[in-house]
């Protein structure tokens, strides 16, 4: 229960549009770091981690730990333990798409809120991309439509274990539409398993325009940690504007 409270509280402010504690996070180091506990959770599951050394974002530590987390705790309650289970990320073009026959949650985006604002000033060249893909049940083309919707489930039968809320996959796509990216999913079906992920807008730090000082981070131990940045990255038009 405390949990449920926990996510209706979390939805509830993603909502409301209230800002996010930003800083230059490594999505890599995220997505190591949430497999080790994925791992430890259920030692008997094999996750496959294809990652670039680093891939920063601007974003709050805590939320986006909070969408990776939820991403692989989907895996562990649809599919067997069996499964292969790959967690990629790929630096992809600005104006990469998602997968082909993906379905994402800009359909119901109203429901999320809108773009941090500090995020939505940013410019930038490139997309992270972050996928968890399974070999699980997979799933069809109503469950496919429905999946990022509040409180839905999709037939508990096919569940190695009694789901939750119907929230994680919701505070996937509020967490990730906050951060300006875009959340999908896509399957071939039943029985062919299927991916989830998110795209992020890629920050490249330019320290000849930014406080050089200011240090990336990284995974902490404490999941209440936050972050703040008193600065916001120049757009391509200040970067390049003449000194008056």
């Amino acid at each position: 229960m405390a949990a449920l409270i926990e996510d209706l509280l979390l939805l509830a402010r993603m909502d409301e549009n209230r800002p996010l504690s930003l800083a230059p996070i490594d999505l890599s180091a995220l997505a190591r770091a949430a497999v080790m506990d994925a791992t430890a959770v259920e030692p008997e599951r094999k996750i496959d981690l294809i990652t670039p050394a680093e891939a920063l974002v601007l974003g709050d530590q805590h939320r986006l730990t909070q969408v990776i987390t939820n991403l692989l705790s989907n895996v562990r309650t649809h599919t067997p333990v069996t499964a292969m289970v790959t967690v990629r990320l790929e630096i992809l073009p600005k104006d990469a798409k998602p997968p082909a026959g993906a379905h994402t949650a800009r359909g119901i985006s109203d429901l999320f809120g809108s773009t941090d604002e500090t995020i939505a000033l940013l410019e930038w060249d490139a997309t992270v991309r972050l996928s968890v893909c399974d070999s699980g049940p997979g799933l069809d083309g109503q469950q496919l439509e429905r999946v990022f919707e509040r409180f839905y489930r999709s037939d508990e039968s096919r569940s190695r274990a009694r789901g939750g809320a119907g929230l994680g996959l919701s505070l996937v796509a509020a967490i990730t539409h906050a951060h300006g990216g875009n959340a999908w999913v896509t399957s071939p079906g039943l029985g062919s398993g299927s991916c989830f992920g998110i795209d992020l807008p890629m920050l490249e730090m330019d320290t000849g325009e930014v406080n050089p000082t200011l240090p990336v981070s990284t995974p902490t131990t404490e999941s209440t940690a936050r972050f703040t940045v008193p600065w916001r990255m120049p757009s391509r038009r200040e970067r390049h504007a003449k000194p008056e």
